[in-house]
């Protein structure tokens, strides 16, 4: 349905269900051609793994292709939260993500929403309101 360039990535959610607790896919391409979404994970680490230290770890698990465009600690609302800012050029389409790293005890729960850099900028607005949605019980 998506075309031939995202088959990589059906097989993946398909081969590793339990790795996205929520993936969700604009299926109408932007002006580039490429496709807007939104996932989910979560992952626990001991609780002695602060916050810093969580995105450190992810940044340095990145594929080489990858590029921190900013990384830091941000407050959303009364929390303390990771954001990373990454691009990666894939398929001759270069992206950008927003990750957003929210602890609950000792587990992280990563708020990914990504576009084709030329739509980054524009939909950034929607994605910090829809951040703010994000909320964990407990």
């Amino acid at each position: 349905m998506l075309g031939a360039e995202y088959v990589d990535m059906a097989e993946y959610l398909e081969q590793n269900p339990g790795v996205f607790v929520l993936w969700v896919v604009d299926t109408v391409p932007g002006p580039s051609g490429g496709l807007a979404n939104v996932n989910v994970t979560k992952e626990d680490v001991p609780e002695t793994v602060s916050l810093q230290e969580y995105l450190d770890a992810s940044v340095d698990l990145l594929p080489s292709d990858f590029e921190v465009v900013d990384q830091g600690i941000v407050t959303l609302g009364d929390r303390e939260v990771g954001k990373l800012v990454l691009s990666v050029v894939s398929a001759s389409l270069r992206r950008m993500s927003v990750v957003y790293v929210f602890r609950d005890g000792a587990r992280f729960w990563n708020v990914t929403y990504a576009s084709d850099a030329g739509e980054f900028v524009e939909r950034t607005p929607t994605w910090e309101t829809s951040i703010h949605s994000f909320w964990l019980e407990g």
